[in-house]
């Protein structure tokens, strides 16, 4: 698909019954403010697009999925209640905000130069969170409030010790934190906490 100088025009706004809106590879240069009138739409994908700005969201209140990856974007604004919010690969230097944290289940925004992962608390349904490849370098020692999380992948970030709390989450099976710079005498250490309470966590370091 190819829009005249990569510019999504304003009619986009006549496609009212529009469910589902998917390009890829696909450059654009302006999204119009329109895409905010698509009150049916459920699910956003914009992969590959060059995008560095996208119109307020708030309007789209039956939005649950928003894929948006490899493009250039470091704000998003006006996300509802969302299920999977996908923005790995862009500019993002803060997780955005929702207005329904607590509804959100999936989120990877690995590559991404995020430096503070303490909004992810309020996700208190969340089963997945991504953030590898960014400039995290503390785990909350509140991550045990996440009781569903079963993936954390925080790889290759800047994380120097893992909080003993995160034994305390009940459903957690995969912790990554590969390629950090974790001493190792704090990795021993953890190892032997995950031995001591026979932890089903599958530890990848």
């Amino acid at each position: 698909m190819f829009f005249v100088n990569n510019i999504v025009p304003d009619s986009l706004s006549n496609l009212q019954e529009l469910h589902t809106l998917s390009m890829t590879n696909t450059p654009i240069r302006k999204m119009t403010d329109e895409l905010g009138s698509l009150r049916k739409l459920q699910s956003l994908t914009l992969d590959k697009c060059s995008l560095s700005h996208l119109p307020n969201l708030s309007e789209l209140t039956n939005l649950t999925t928003v894929t948006l990856p490899n493009n250039q974007l470091s704000k998003l604004e006006g996300l509802t209640k969302l299920y999977s919010l996908q923005l790995y690969k862009n500019q993002f230097t803060e997780i955005p905000t929702l207005a329904v944290p607590e509804a959100l289940l999936r989120l990877n925004m690995n590559y991404n130069p995020v430096m503070d992962m303490s909004y992810t608390l309020l996700f208190k349904n969340i089963t997945e969170i991504r953030i590898a490849e960014s400039k995290i370098s503390v785990i909350p020692s509140h991550i045990f409030l996440l009781e569903k999380l079963s993936f954390l992948d925080l790889s290759h970030t800047q994380i120097i010790r893992i909080p003993r709390s995160i034994l305390n989450l009940p459903y957690l099976q995969y912790l990554v934190v590969q390629r950090n710079e974790i001493p190792q005498e704090e990795v021993d250490s953890f190892k032997m906490e995950l031995l001591n309470q026979k932890s089903k966590i599958n530890l990848l370091i």
